[in-house]
């Protein structure tokens, strides 16, 4: 309905979904209180509410990255040869936006649209390092973290001091931590401001990256992320 008419009145969502109109508005309430639907009292109707323009401007940028940073994706791949992916941060995971394999037979595999607990990968702990000391324990409340292989960081003291090894070398790293066999490095992506808007990671077997001084892949990606920013900057300016 509001794709149709961006102002709805009780009576009008009443005769529309067949519901009595004390329901309609108590549904009408409901969307209100969730920010869903903001209520303008003087006219008596409803409009959309801030929950879901910051939702639609979410999707948009999340969208206008993808098509700014994927020939990065596609350029650190042909420099690696590992699979690269474009992630950005939700809440405590990391959602995995955009992919581009390895020619590799053995390889790591696409991970688009999935989302694992952030201080499990590289992307996510490359992103969590970016955060303050207050947002990273609202974030994980608890001292005890799920292990999803034996090799995870068990507590959110481990995760602290492992987040500032990556504020240090400039880059994080996935030491089989959320799938075993498989390692990865990962940077972060910056705006203008210096914001953090998203990470590229490039993630393969873990006996190939043991051949590969971790400092070159690490140089890699932040290369990668460096013109993945810099492309963003232009994109949005």
């Amino acid at each position: 309905m509001l794709r149709h008419n961006q102002r709805l009145r009780v009576t009008e969502v009443s005769r529309e979904l067949k519901l009595a109109p004390s329901t309609a508005h108590r549904l009408l309430a409901m969307f209100e209180q969730a920010d869903l639907l903001s209520h303008h009292e003087r006219n008596s109707f409803y409009t959309i509410g801030p929950a879901l323009v910051d939702l639609a401007t979410a999707i948009a940028e999340h969208l206008d990255i993808e098509a700014v940073v994927h020939p990065h994706l596609e350029d650190l791949v042909s420099v690696v040869n590992e699979t690269a992916h474009l992630c950005v941060l939700r809440g405590p995971d990391v959602v995995f936006l955009d992919c581009v394999e390895s020619t590799h037979g053995l390889r790591a595999v696409s991970r688009k649209g999935r989302s694992i607990p952030a201080y499990a990968t590289a992307s996510g702990k490359a992103l969590l390092s970016e955060l303050s000391a207050l947002q990273l324990r609202r974030l994980y409340p608890e001292e005890d973290l799920s292990r999803l292989t034996r090799k995870t960081i068990q507590s959110r003291s481990a995760l602290v001091n492992e987040l500032r090894r990556c504020r240090d070398r400039g880059y994080a790293i996935n030491a089989e931590e959320s799938e075993l066999d498989f390692s990865a490095c990962a940077g972060v992506i910056r705006d203008r401001a210096g914001t953090a808007r998203g990470s590229i990671v490039v993630a393969g077997p873990s006996s190939r990256f043991k051949r590969y001084p971790t400092g070159k892949i690490g140089e890699a990606v932040r290369a990668a992320c460096a013109a993945a920013g810099a492309a963003l900057i232009r994109r949005w300016s």
